[in-house]
């Protein structure tokens, strides 16, 4: 701690440190915490090692609650941990019986799409879009948006995309919004006499992250989150709906994933809700053949098209 402040210059591992120092001169109950970072493996609580660890955080007792916490980052909020350090548990370092800690994710993650769009006779879709995310969603988003010159750049991968305005907030530290006015051409495709266009929007296409068809490792996500989706489709009066997909619910055994999907026509709108969820943040080898097929059959139902047709 010394050569710290005489270099004016800290690692990670001193920070977390020095926080550990200040929260005790302060009167608090503190005590470093050893982990391992996700990049550096899972440490067998039953048998840990000196090399197992890789970082250091703080455990903070206030009353009856505890509060995990790392100084390392300017951006970290207080009492969530940041995506690299939930990897299981964590030694805590203190003059008493072994104590490990459970490194938990924020419990509030996901995105909320609202979509209000209209279909013009060209298969073009115009209107506003907004993306809310939350939790570590905000966090990977903002770090994304840092890299970005423009906005346009975020959406480099929508190549019929055109974003006639843009507006970004920044809603605290886990939320932050954009909402877009856009323009997407060639939304819809006309085969025949029958038009077809896929309904939901969003800025990353959804798809299958499990293409081998087996796994020997369990299968972990960073925190469990919920992404919805809510869109307006105000159709031509000159189209008819000829079919919309069926409404879903597809789920992972024990309820530890789902997904609602439902398509609903009035008048010349067309209304889409979709709830997608992921309660568990670790699936076991075993488990994989059923988180593959869920995959399978979400992005499958959401691939179904809009059937239209001139009156």
């Amino acid at each position: 701690m010394k050569k710290a402040f005489k270099d004016e210059s800290a690692s990670d591992f001193d920070l977390n440190r020095l926080l550990v120092a200040m929260l005790r001169e302060n009167g608090h109950e503190a005590y470093p915490v050893l982990i391992s970072t996700r990049a550096h493996g899972v440490v067998n609580p039953y048998l840990p090692m000196k090399k197992h660890f890789n970082f250091l955080i703080v455990k903070l007792n206030i009353g009856d609650e505890t509060y995990l916490l790392d100084a390392s980052e300017k951006d970290n909020v207080f009492g969530v941990l940041p995506q690299y350090c939930l990897n299981g548990k964590g030694l805590v370092i203190y003059q008493g019986p072994e104590m490990w800690v459970d490194l938990e994710p924020y419990s509030k993650n996901g995105t909320m799409v609202q979509a209000k769009m209209k279909l013009e006779l060209d298969g073009s879709l115009n209107g506003d879009l907004s993306l809310t995310y939350t939790g570590y969603e905000a966090r990977n988003f903002n770090g994304e948006k840092n890299k970005s010159s423009t906005p346009q750049d975020l959406y480099n991968s929508k190549e019929n995309w055109d974003l006639n305005s843009y507006e970004y907030s920044d809603k605290g530290p886990l939320q932050c919004e954009e909402k877009l006015n856009l323009s997407i051409n060639a939304a819809a495709e006309e085969l025949g006499e029958m038009i077809y266009f896929k309904p939901i929007l969003s800025r990353e296409e959804f798809e299958n992250p499990f293409k081998s068809i087996t796994r020997i490792y369990p299968v972990q996500f960073v925190a469990p989150f919920t992404n919805r989706y809510v869109g307006i489709i105000e159709v031509p009066d000159s189209l008819e709906i000829v079919s919309v997909p069926e409404s879903a619910r597809i789920s992972l055994p024990n309820n530890s994933g789902s997904m609602q999907y439902s398509i609903n026509a009035a008048g010349n709108l067309l209304i889409v809700n979709q709830i997608f969820q992921i309660s568990n943040t670790q699936f076991l080898a075993e488990d994989y053949d059923a988180l593959r097929e869920f995959y399978t059959l979400v992005v499958g139902k959401i691939a179904e098209p809009i059937v239209l047709k001139r009156k």
